[in-house]
């Protein structure tokens, strides 16, 4: 390869640098812009899940079409007397009701004291309100909270305690707002920084364009929400990957550049070498996270792609930032990068240079099986957790902290009825009319379904005008999130328990309501889990192999990625489920772990994996080149990137984990997963596994099938 042809990266970098400040105001431009617009759009979050192609949402639409009246959004209003009968606050809750279904949106509320169907505990101190409403809760804006939150004061000024649950939580439940978990992630990164290479400009500067790259990330998404509706995690991820990688990137471009000065080379020469070397890695290390990101798509749920994107949209932010930006940013600073520092500043290590890292990887070089060894025996106990991985949905009771509305209407229903009563089921059957003794058929189908083990209750089934349908609301014995609730609906739909006690009858049925869907979706999630899996391997695996032609280390980086997973899925399980330290993070009870957490971090930490892999391996490969010693070239590799892989893992665990004080439960899994994952990849993989395994390879390591090599094309790292 002609080394004096430069590449697009190399040429772009050069650009940017030779005319930083039209980068720079570019820069400025586009962040001024993506937050004025986004805050313009007005964009809304929301975590409604619709699966057109779920059991339980074919129901819900049934209903709906013979139905006119029936809404699948609704909220719950919940009041609780402590110390009267309810009954005595009935004409004045009744009042207030009436009131409360002429606001807008508001399509119908029951009436808790109804003869037929009464929604009030059998020690008459509490009552449920069901409010159908005509669009998902989260589109609604405060002044309809304000609205509801007006016509209940009068009730609330009595002794009642009035609560709103059920879809009201996405009403009630502040929206997440993370900045103090950025600040901390920001403040400890700064320390790692300073310590780790002494320069306060060095520091500062992957700081700073990672916060002005997650600003315009954040932006985008925004203006973005307002077209496709995102979660609400969605902007919290694009931050918490655009932040951890954005620092990553630029740390490496930094540390090389600084070393170029060092060698006394031009600032001009320093750049463009830093782009041809660490900027290449990046664009591949950058494409490889986002490839597994958007790979989310293969789980068929649209809901979990749209939170890879989001992802992606921090990522590439980065990536761009790091090539164009931060060569500015170079340019500007130059040889004065190194002028304010706060001790002897260090960069890369060379080979005329020898350090404590260059000393431990000479003592792998000559123990790699003993280390070997051990590595595999600390990923394993880690990983061990994971047979008892369960996936769910955390329902009201254990996602909130005990003071917001949601988490105490779920307690009063559960003290009061109940806990089966916070996630009903809804029971549709399709009628035929030969059924004309509804009375009749109501008495054989309730006993037939309370001998159904885990049923509490149900209610009579009433027939839809159109007498198409027949609808009856099922209780169950256990919790929403509880695994004998689970096993309720899987017996009931997918081992074909309700049709075929319907059998007799000659009807069929379904089942749907908001637990029904959570659990039919964590089913799907499990389905999907190994397509995801298979997809982003293989794509990542082909990379490698693209890049670093060599079908051992191919394989090796992705066996090790995957044993790594494991073990970050294994620390998620014993926190979560298991419940160790979880006092430590606000966790009042022990939850599954959500469905969708295991999916997203097996692609965000399998992108990021790959990230340590690529650059450690790039360094490996290049000394490789020079003499083909591969046991020197491993010695070389470590040393030269051992204090900036642990610096800069220690930044980005550092960032993920500053984000579990956030409210939402599905961060504080991402967090613990995610930090837990980064630890273990850049410490026992990176500087265990990786480099035992190609010492007792030797020059195995660089096997490369002739015909494979023939076809690939050539990344040339």
């Amino acid at each position: 390869m002609n080394q004096n042809k430069k590449s697009l990266i190399e040429k772009i970098a050069i650009f940017s640098s030779k005319n930083f400040k039209l980068i720079l105001l570019s820069w400025l431009i586009i962040l001024i812009g993506a937050t004025a617009l986004s805050k313009y759009l007005a964009p809304v979050y929301s975590n409604n899940l619709n699966l057109s192609n779920l059991e339980t949402t074919q129901a819900s639409n049934l209903i709906k079409k013979n139905d006119p009246t029936f809404s699948k959004y609704s909220g719950q209003i919940v009041i609780n007397s402590p110390n009267q009968n309810i009954r005595k606050y009935q004409k004045k809750i009744l009042l207030d009701l009436s009131q409360i279904s002429h606001l807008s949106h508001i399509t119908q509320v029951s009436n808790p004291f109804s003869p037929i169907t009464p929604s009030i505990s059998t020690n008459q101190s509490t009552i449920i309100i069901n409010v159908d409403i005509n669009q998902n809760p989260a589109n609604l804006s405060q002044n309809f909270l304000n609205s509801l939150n007006n016509k209940l004061q009068n009730l609330k000024n009595e002794p009642l305690d009035v609560q709103l649950g059920g879809g009201f939580d996405q009403l009630t439940t502040p929206k997440p707002n993370d900045k103090k978990s950025e600040s901390i992630g920001i403040v400890i990164a700064i320390i790692v920084l300073l310590i780790s290479f002494g320069s306060i400009l060095a520091a500062i500067l992957p700081l700073l364009s990672s916060i002005i790259g997650i600003i315009i990330a954040v932006g985008i998404v925004g203006i973005v929400a307002k077209f496709i509706t995102f979660s609400t995690d969605a902007s919290t991820l694009a931050i918490m990957l655009g932040l951890g990688v954005g620092i990553d990137y630029i740390l490496f471009l930094i540390t090389r550049f600084r070393q170029q000065l060092i060698d006394h080379q031009t600032t001009l020469d320093a750049i463009a070498y830093t782009a041809r070397t660490s900027g290449k890695s990046i664009v591949v290390a950058g494409t490889t996270v986002i490839i597994a990101l958007l790979g989310l798509y293969a789980t068929g749920i649209t809901f979990i792609g749209k939170l890879g994107l989001a992802a992606v949209f921090g990522v590439l932010v980065a990536m761009l930032a790091s090539l164009t930006l931060t060569p500015a940013s170079l340019a500007l600073i130059g040889q004065k990068i190194d002028r304010f520092k706060v001790r002897k500043t260090v960069a890369e290590n060379t080979k005329n240079q020898k350090n404590n890292w260059q000393k431990y990887a000479e003592l792998v070089s000559r123990q790699p099986l003993i280390f070997l060894i051990v590595g595999l025996i600390i990923t394993v106990v880690l990983a061990l957790p994971i047979f008892s991985l369960r996936l769910g949905f955390v329902d009201n009771g254990s996602a909130y902290p005990s003071s917001y509305s949601a988490t105490k209407s779920y307690n009063l229903i559960q003290q009061n009825f109940g806990v089966g009563y916070n996630g009903p089921f809804t029971i549709v059957i399709k009628t035929n009319h030969s059924h004309q003794n509804l009375k009749s058929l109501n008495q054989q189908l309730q006993k037939s379904f309370l001998n159904i083990y885990d049923v509490k209750s149900i209610s009579p089934f009433k027939p839809t005008a159109n007498h198409q349908l027949l609808i009856a609301s099922l209780i169950p014995n256990s919790s929403p999130q509880s695994q004998s609730t689970t096993n309720l609906f899987n017996n009931l739909i997918n081992h074909n328990q309700l049709n075929n006690l319907l059998k007799p009858y000659k009807l069929s049925g379904y089942v749907t309501g908001q637990s029904p869907s959570y659990i039919d979706f964590s089913n799907q999630i499990s389905q999907s889990l190994p397509i995801v899996i298979i997809l982003v391997v293989v794509l990542a695996f082909i990379l490698i192999l693209a890049s670093f032609r060599s079908l051992i280390l191919a394989c090796q980086a992705a066996i090790l990625n995957l044993l790594s997973i494991s073990a970050a899925y294994g620390v998620l399980v014993a926190v979560f489920q298991f419940g160790y330290g979880r006092s430590l993070i606000g966790l009042n009870h022990n939850v599954p772990i959500e469905s969708y957490v295991p999916v997203i971090m097996f692609a965000i930490i399998f992108g990021l994996s790959m990230d340590y892999e690529i650059f450690l391996l790039t360094r490996i490969k290049g000394a490789w080149r020079q003499d083909k010693n591969t046991n020197q070239a491993v010695i070389f590799g470590l040393s030269s990137t051992g204090r900036l892989i642990t610096s800069a893992a220690l930044i980005m665990a550092t960032v993920f984990i500053a984000f579990v004080s956030s409210n939402d439960i599905v961060i504080k899994m991402l967090s613990i997963g995610l930090s837990s994952s980064v630890l273990i990849d850049a410490t026992v993989v990176r500087l265990m596994l990786v480099p035992s395994i190609i010492f007792l390879l030797k020059d195995k390591s660089w096997y490369m099938p002739k015909f494979i090599n023939k076809i690939l094309p050539d990344i040339n790292l």
